[in-house]
């Protein structure tokens, strides 16, 4: 395993939240929130070799799935309110964030509604 993480930037575009002369709707807020704090635990707290960015819409729905190779048995310590508090976050707009660890492997899936 390395003892580093390769950090690069792509361009993210996301034409489904966003059209010619409108602001962005609420979730994609949402999702950019989730994206950030994510990140942020995938760089400070795994130790992953890699990380996966799925975005999808279907109909109605926005679906985003951020995995990693970096869960360890620690799980979030006692101060940690990152994933309680986006969850409250997408809650209180009609959305649904999930976590799932496998082995090493940690998963987080985010719904979101999205208006057409």
């Amino acid at each position: 395993m390395s003892a580093y993480i390769r950090v690069f930037s792509m361009p993210l575009t996301l034409p489904a939240f966003r059209r010619e002369g409108q602001a962005r709707p609420p979730a994609a807020g949402e999702l950019a929130a989730v994206l950030r704090e994510a990140g942020t635990n995938v760089l400070r707290h795994s130790r992953a070799d890699w990380c996966r960015i799925r975005i999808d819409r279907e109909e109605k729905v926005a679906t985003m799935t951020v995995v990693n190779d970096g869960a360890d048995d620690r799980g979030p310590d006692d101060h940690s309110h990152g994933l309680r508090g986006l969850a409250d976050r997408l809650a209180a707009v009609g959305g649904e964030l999930r976590v799932r660890r496998q082995d090493a492997v940690f998963t987080l899936e985010v719904t979101v509604p999205v208006s057409s």
